[in-house]
């Protein structure tokens, strides 16, 4: 699965990025939203999003209002990763699938992650 990590903590960034790697993904990385973005437009389109809420330039909300105004992204799964306090009604709005609680369970992360992409794909088979 290819993946697209939208984070501005290096440390964090990786982590996620070694552990999926290993897990057998493919993963592309970013600093902020503008970033994640950018690699939208210049690669084929990633089966799944992973992106941290506070960000510098554009932040996680920012970046997937942007994502999911384009047609031909919106049926991307996004799994939101965050060390703030999660504001439920945000984050209904915002058209994510999941959010995270940082520290990340990186298993957990990883079986949500699969069971969304395996979900959107059989969606768009029908």
């Amino acid at each position: 699965m290819k993946i697209i990590v939208v984070e501005d903590d290096p440390v964090i960034r990786a982590v996620l990025k070694q552990f999926l790697t290993i897990k057998g993904h493919e993963v592309l990385e970013a600093e902020d939203g503008r970033q994640g973005l950018q690699l939208l437009t210049q690669e084929k389109p990633p089966e799944l999003i992973i992106t941290d809420i506070m960000m510098p330039h554009m932040n996680g909300y920012e970046m997937i209002a942007a994502l999911k105004a384009e047609e031909h992204l919106q049926a991307i799964p996004v799994i939101i990763i965050t060390a703030g306090k999660i504001d439920s009604e945000k984050y209904s709005l915002s058209g994510a699938n999941e959010i995270f609680q940082k520290p990340l369970s990186l298993g957990r992360l990883l079986e949500k992650a699969e069971a969304l992409v395996s979900a959107a794909y059989s969606e768009s088979k029908k």
